[in-house]
């Protein structure tokens, strides 16, 4: 088992730092008072392991903090929670590129919106987003049999002998793909082709995960698909 923890705050710091508004991580520092900030915290993970993988079941909150002067309508929190679900949650199967660690499913735990309270003549209005994501962290396979994670996502491991650029999974003929993690790096689907860089293609009919780089002799690499 490897910490996730801080793999989680930087894939979250990078995504939530898109909206272009101030993020931290558990608090507003001292010196900081912008009128609408981030903060992304409470970092909280159950056993999701499966008898040949180390998985997680993890929580954790993004709070958007804003005031105005006199009268806050707040269409400015709703207008933030909105990038956040773009770059946090935009689809059901939506993740987020982690280091060494792979993030299989998102789903939302709970949003609320707190009543607006004065200080001074500020007014402001919180709102507080929970997500919950299943993560893997590794495990073993013999690269033949598919393992369901969570909401019908299946898993295929893949281990390579070397020289490959593409697998079949027979399990995934007619299904939906996700997203392919090669050597810790998620690729994204292109279609049509070619699988150029850092995306893959996937044949529907045969089940063939096809990608540009050659596979190292050992590497591992997961298939998730619906």
């Amino acid at each position: 088992m490897n910490d996730i923890n801080y793999p989680l705050r930087k894939a979250y710091f990078a995504a939530l730092t898109a909206t272009g508004l101030p993020v931290y991580y558990q608090g507003l520092p001292n010196n900081q008072n912008p009128e609408e900030y981030i903060v992304f915290r409470s970092i909280n993970s159950n056993e999701a392991s499966t008898k040949n993988s180390a998985d997680t079941e993890t929580q954790i909150t993004v709070e958007i903090h804003t005031y105005q002067e006199y009268a806050n309508q707040g269409r400015l929190v709703e207008t933030i929670a909105d990038e956040i679900y773009q770059y946090v949650y935009a689809i059901s199967q939506f993740v987020l590129p982690m280091d060494g660690v792979q993030m299989v499913s998102t789903e939302l735990v709970s949003d609320n919106t707190n009543n607006y309270g004065y200080l001074g003549n500020r007014m402001y209005i919180d709102r507080f987003i929970t997500f919950k994501h299943n993560i893997f962290i590794g495990g073993t396979g013999n690269g033949t049999t598919p393992i369901i994670i969570v909401n019908g996502i299946s898993r295929f491991t893949y281990i390579a002998t070397g020289g490959e650029t593409a697998f079949v999974v027979g399990d995934a003929v007619g299904q939906n793909p996700i997203c392919l993690f090669k050597d810790g790096i998620q690729y994204t689907l292109v279609s049509p082709g070619p699988p150029t860089d850092k995306r893959f293609t996937f044949d529907s009919a045969t089940g063939t995960v096809s990608f540009e780089q050659p596979c190292e002799v050992g590497e591992i690499l997961f298939f998730l698909y619906d």
